[in-house]
């Protein structure tokens, strides 16, 4: 399963479930540098390209997703 993420900056990321980590105020999430940074989840799906469009959807339309639906 993958997961789309948030990033504090309005950055976008697709990666594993197993690079997310929840907490009780929100989640680490291990980032392409390998890196692990806050951020929150926008979606969980089993298809890459799945979210892959929802990824690039939302950076065409430039859509922020509000604080209490992430997560």
């Amino acid at each position: 399963m993958f997961a789309l993420a948030l990033f504090p900056d309005g950055t976008y990321h697709i990666c594993k479930e197993t690079d997310v980590i929840k907490g009780k105020t929100g989640c680490s999430i291990k980032y392409k540098n390998k890196k692990r940074y806050a951020g929150n989840i926008v979606a969980y799906n089993d298809s890459y390209n799945k979210l892959l469009n929802m990824k690039t959807k939302f950076e065409s339309l430039k859509i922020k997703i509000p604080k209490q639906s992430r997560n």
